[in-house]
């Protein structure tokens, strides 16, 4: 129908992300867009993107499933 915008799920290739479904800030700055890690930490921040675990103490990680439930809830706008 036309100007009716449907929401499409974003689905990552598994092919592309590591095993275990932990994702390191450069996988979550390829599933989203963004260009700057800055913009991911004030996100988490604000409380509008899913927080890092720590993994054995100093890794930083991101759970695959939060990073995809975000994604699939973006507004999806067709142009």
């Amino acid at each position: 129908m036309k100007g009716i915008a449907m929401k499409q799920e974003v689905q990552v290739s598994p092919k592309s992300l590591p095993t275990g479904g932990l994702l390191t800030i450069s996988d979550v700055l390829f599933i989203t867009g963004f260009k700057s890690r800055v913009t991911i930490y004030r996100y988490v921040k604000s409380k509008t993107f899913p927080p890092p675990c720590v993994v054995n103490g100093k890794s930083i990680r991101w759970r695959q499933d939060d990073v995809q439930q975000w994604v699939n809830a973006l507004p999806f706008e067709q142009h």
